[in-house]
């Protein structure tokens, strides 16, 4: 099921049925018997829709009870915990076979037994029949049943500029903290910031022409974002593990790798970013009103029959 609302529907149905069909995602892949890393990445991601969705709703006075966002928020700590001992090794195979000859074989092979050590210590108790897993995935259940009890107002096609110009004014401002002070803590910042632009311009984007291309792009941006705020938790993780203390001066040397290669990567999403928020809020707001469908309908082809008399 795509992620958007259904041309033509209630604005506020559609976002309680796409928040419960979300969680139920998540649950039953967190409730199954036999759960991997693909479930834990994908219930992540359904996680991070459902709060995007009540960030929107906050946005317009209707945030969710407190309770809600708690089983939700704690649900999402548990899930990011495990992906980040799982990116952390994807970031370092990345960072290996980039820099191949500068890293012996044999320091590689003892760093990535490391990580992936640590990956076990997370994961083999998270699995376990009453695991965090399980415990995210019942509250995630019991998230289902109360959401179909929230608050949200009649929202009318014409308003969802409006809100979000709030989520672009966000983003923007963030984008320029991490220009101007250019501490990972502000750039993990706005990478929240942008993917929760991301989720909510998918939202919409079957009511609003022209949309794609931008979305692809903040998806891009969010994904050059995702790779930088990696680099950080595998030095962090590399400076903290006891066992590598021998290898100092080999973990040194990637440590710098890594650093430059964060640089290329905030550099390219600094160009990116700043083009992508180049307009105002008013004028990104303005300009998704222009490009609003009447009455939310999908722009129809014209049939051969139309086209033939279009040409005669």
């Amino acid at each position: 099921m795509s992620f958007a609302l259904k041309p033509g529907k209630s604005i506020r149905r559609e976002l309680k049925r796409l928040v419960r069909h979300e969680l139920a995602v998540a649950s039953e892949r967190l409730l199954q018997d036999h759960r991997d890393d693909d479930d834990v990445h994908e219930g992540r991601k359904s996680v991070k829709k459902v709060e995007a969705v009540a960030t929107l709703l906050d946005q317009i006075g209707f945030a969710p009870p407190r309770k809600d966002l708690k089983r939700l928020h704690g649900a999402r700590r548990t899930l990011s915990r495990l992906r980040d001992a799982d990116a952390v090794i994807e970031t370092f195979e990345h960072l290996r076979s980039r820099f191949s000859h500068r890293i012996p074989q044999r320091t590689s092979a003892v760093i990535r037994t490391h990580l992936t050590r640590r990956k076990s210590q997370l994961t083999r108790p998270a699995l376990a029949a009453a695991g965090s897993l399980a415990r995210a995935g019942k509250a995630l259940r019991k998230l289902r049943r109360s959401a179909k009890q929230w608050a949200a107002p009649s929202i009318d096609l014409s308003e969802l500029p409006r809100v979000l110009r709030r989520s672009f004014r966000a983003s923007r401002k963030a984008m320029k903290r991490a220009q101007t002070r250019g501490r990972a803590p502000d750039f993990h910042d706005w990478r929240k910031r942008v993917k929760n632009l991301w989720y909510q311009l998918r939202l919409v984007e079957r009511l609003v022409s022209g949309l794609s291309r931008r979305i692809e792009e903040f998806k891009e941006l969010e994904r050059a974002l995702g790779e930088e705020h990696n680099l950080v938790v595998l030095r962090t993780r590399l400076s903290r593990d006891r066992g590598l203390r021998r290898f100092t001066s080999q973990v040194n040397r990637l440590t710098a790798m890594s650093t430059a290669l964060q640089e290329e990567l905030r550099r390219s999403a600094l160009v990116l970013g700043t083009r992508l928020h180049d307009p105002s809020p008013k004028k990104f707001a303005n300009d998704l009103c222009r490009r609003l469908r009447p009455k939310g309908t999908p722009r129809r082809k014209a049939s051969t029959a139309t086209r033939g008399r279009a040409v005669a």
